[in-house]
């Protein structure tokens, strides 16, 4: 089964999700773009400033742009790369599974089930030995009395 592609600005999406949502990204972008003037340095000074700190972009055509605003920022010489707030990378969450291998991906989850299956038998195995040892120590009261 062939992977589909959603190219966009000459990235290529394997997620449509994540297409989609890079999509609405290049929308607000172009808008920014359209209705903002980037020979004013404070005006873009501004507009990275409140982009920060709502983390308004998740993928890599929003991270572009704000890249491409802190270039401007740091080439007019307002501030430097220690006096300006640092672009937050927030993906984390998000598995990289588009970029595993579906044989390593299986492989994965194999190990995934094995290490459950050694817990379940970790954990029986201290029951029983719980067990053993209330025994003995019940043989133990009965041999003494």
């Amino acid at each position: 089964m062939a992977d589909k592609e959603y190219k966009l600005h000459g990235y290529s999406f394997t997620d449509f999700d994540e297409y989609r949502e890079a999509k609405q990204e290049a929308d607000s972008v172009n808008y920014i773009r359209v209705r903002t003037d980037f020979n004013d340095l404070s005006k873009v000074t501004k507009l990275y400033h409140s982009l920060i700190d709502k983390c308004a972009f998740k993928t890599i055509i929003g991270y572009a742009f704000l890249k491409e605003l802190q270039d401007i920022i740091l080439k007019g010489g307002i501030s430097s790369l220690d006096t300006l707030p640092s672009i937050r990378i927030e993906n984390i969450d998000k598995p990289l599974i588009n970029s595993v291998d579906p044989q390593e991906l299986k492989k994965l989850n194999q190990f995934q089930k094995q290490a459950e299956e050694y817990r379940i038998r970790h954990r029986n195995s201290r029951i029983i030995n719980v067990f053993l040892i209330i025994i003995i120590v019940a043989m133990i009261i009965i041999n003494l009395q």
